[in-house]
């Protein structure tokens, strides 16, 4: 053949195939052009031109087809899901998904199999090509057969042959069933709503069968449709449940609708509170009366830095005294809940008619405390939306709170320091300088000193300056001595400041405290410091620890106060109590302590008792003592006199050892 002519074939077979593919001609027909030209006998260089356009042609075929396969694929899952909006059809749109599941994957069957209640076993819902009436109503367990492996795994499985496959346990049910329906090759996927598995879509075929990715990944499209199917028709099941409970209790409805209201306007006043920089207190007020709950803001150390009126009365109280868990532990076991999950927790379920909930305050990782409300039941979502920003707001108030707190301390160790540590001589530059810190030592100041456990001073330095700074207290240390400074505050008002203190603190913790003022002037404050520094150590030279004290408190011991007359005192009760306290050292007795456990008890028999002797003996000691006394220990005036000179001696006692 000449090389026009081959050229000419070679033309013509090309053509062959372009009209072929047009065509949509089987594959086996694209290859006749390079069938016709090789029987020409010749292998040229055109034969081989041909034959790459024939493989091209192929490829371009599978192309096609692989693109219809996906085109039919996806026409078919689209036809599913326009069917997801019949929600009260949940049934044709099941069946609709089971029937295209068949047809795309070409296979013999489909069924979908439902968990029951139980949560164990796997029940027949939807079938589709099934023949046998035992196939129809297939119960298996999970773990049972294909399709409740996969249940149980939440994952796809398949096999090719399952009667003699052995990657999952046979049952004799199982094994039965399949071998009724005549089934080969089977593919489940789990329908998957969130972690939960409510079914498994199964797909049968009566050959051996290769399952290929894209047949699983189709498959479970399919039962994806099919999961939310079902989902949508329980949602609309609750939606017209909870249509048919609000119709009957229109009176809830509008209660729901009041609440959603109130919590916008909580919401608004959150803004409100950060933007106009309001204090927590007044925060939990306006949330306590949006919600109608009661509102408790605790800091990161557990105490209470905000709450409504009256709130919280009874939440950390015992329930009773039969050894049952108390309501305070019940908190804390919320609040820890909270604190590692960051979300809220609702307690003590058990109240009726009530619902407690605690929301973690966390800003930037950090954990500052907690909000605890307590309220009508049952806890709404809007409730707990406005908790959760109550939260964020609370956030910022304490980290403003605590930056505040921390620049106030500064500012009060800074002005204690100025006032108490001048001399006469630099009293007006002392003066100036205080002034300059914003503090006005010509205003009347009550003047408080604090003594606490050294292992605990510093908490309650740090309470004291969070509880005082909303009243503009000032604290700070001086001797050793925590040290208060309350401008425009009475005694009785200083005293209520401590109280609010000692509330914040664990109750093992006894702070003592004097009082003293109010007075005007840097001298004048320097010397109610010295004062109520006295005050309070005559408290726990009295055994009062833990108490609070002016000089009106102290009585008798008050006027033994000021420098001038503790001297005398202190003389005084050396001559009236030296005779007794030689004798005890000579003879090696204790005869002051008997006199003192018998002057400072109610009867003679509580003194006997804490003194573990008869009541004789201790009579016997009285008479011995009131000789070496020169006093009538059983007389009531002079009885008097002695217990006030073993005070006396105690607390200057005291104070002296101190000063040395």
């Amino acid at each position: 053949m000449s090389e026009l002519g081959r050229d000419r074939q070679i033309e013509d077979g090309e053509a062959s195939l372009l009209k072929l593919l047009l065509e949509d001609a089987d594959a086996s027909r694209l290859s006749e052009p390079l069938a016709a030209l090789r029987s020409t006998g010749e292998d040229s260089p055109e034969v081989a031109r041909l034959r790459q356009a024939t493989i091209d042609a192929l490829r371009l075929r599978a192309n096609l087809d692989d693109y219809r396969s996906r085109t039919r694929d996806f026409n078919g899952l689209l036809e599913a899901v326009k069917n997801l909006p019949r929600i009260r059809e949940v049934q044709h749109v099941l069946q609709d998904v089971v029937r295209g599941a068949r047809e795309l994957l070409q296979v013999d069957l489909t069924i979908l199999l439902l968990i029951d209640e139980s949560g164990t076993e796997l029940r027949m819902r939807i079938s589709d090509g099934t023949l046998s009436e035992m196939f129809r109503k297939v119960r298996l367990q999970l773990g049972e057969g294909v399709a409740g492996l996969c249940a149980q795994l939440g994952e796809p499985v398949c096999t090719p042959n399952y009667l003699s496959g052995e990657a999952f346990a046979h049952t004799e049910y199982c094994d039965a069933v399949v071998r009724d329906e005549g089934i080969e090759a089977l593919l489940a996927v789990p329908l998957r709503l969130g972690q939960r598995i409510p079914g498994v879509l199964l797909a049968g075929h009566r050959a051996p069968r290769r399952f290929k990715p894209e047949d699983i990944s189709l498959l479970t499209s399919f039962a994806g449709i099919a999961a939310v199917a079902l989902d949508n028709a329980r949602l609309f099941d609750d939606m017209t449940k909870a249509v048919s409970d609000l119709n009957a209790a229109n009176a809830a409805l509008r209660e729901h609708s009041l609440a959603v209201e109130r919590a916008s306007s909580a919401h608004a006043l959150l803004v409100a509170a950060v933007l106009e920089g309001r204090d927590l207190t007044w925060v939990s007020e306006q949330v306590a009366e949006a919600l109608d709950v009661s509102v408790l803001v605790l800091g990161a150390d557990g105490h209470a830095v905000a709450h409504t009126n009256g709130a919280f009365d009874d939440v950390f109280a015992t329930r009773d005294n039969a050894g049952r868990k108390s309501k305070r532990s019940t908190a804390d076991e919320a609040i820890g809940k909270a604190m590692q999950s960051g979300v809220t927790v609702e307690f003590d379920a058990d109240v009726i008619g009530r619902c407690r909930a605690v929301t973690p305050v966390v800003a930037a990782g950090e954990y500052l405390g907690c909000v605890v409300i307590d309220g009508p039941a049952p806890m709404t979502d809007s409730t707990i939306r406005v908790l959760e920003q109550l939260s964020h707001a609370i956030s910022v108030l304490l980290l403003n709170r605590r930056s505040a707190d921390e620049s106030r301390r500064r500012l009060g160790v800074e002005i204690v320091n100025e006032l108490l540590t001048s001399n006469d001589d630099d009293e007006r530059s002392a003066l100036e300088s205080v002034r300059r810190l914003g503090f006005d030592p010509m205003q009347p100041c009550t003047v408080v000193v604090a003594q606490a456990p050294a292992q605990a001073r510093q908490m309650v330095l740090h309470r004291a300056g969070s509880v005082l700074a909303e009243s503009s207290g000032y604290v700070g240390v001086h001797g050793g001595m925590i040290t208060v400074l309350l401008p425009g505050f009475s005694p009785a008002q200083a005293r209520d400041e401590v109280a609010k203190l000692r509330a914040t603190l664990p109750t093992n913790v006894a702070v003592s405290a004097g009082i003293a003022g109010p007075v005007q002037g840097v001298k004048c404050l320097a010397k109610a410091y010295r004062d109520a520094r006295r005050f309070c150590e005559a408290l726990i030279a009295l055994d009062r620890a833990g108490q609070t004290a002016s000089l009106e408190d102290l009585g008798m011991y008050g006027l033994l106060i000021s420098a001038s007359s503790s001297v005398w005192a202190a003389e005084t009760a050396a001559r009236l109590l030296g005779d007794l306290v030689r004798y005890d050292q000579e003879h090696n007795t204790d005869l002051l302590t008997t006199v003192e456990r018998y002057v400072n008890s109610r009867t003679a028999k509580e003194a006997a008792d804490d003194l573990y002797v008869h009541i004789n003996t201790l009579y016997q000691r009285l008479q011995r003592a009131s000789t070496i006394l020169n006093r009538d220990l059983f007389d009531p005036r002079q009885r008097l006199e002695v217990q006030l000179a073993l005070g006396i001696n105690r607390f200057l006692g005291s104070r002296h050892s101190e000063a040395s």
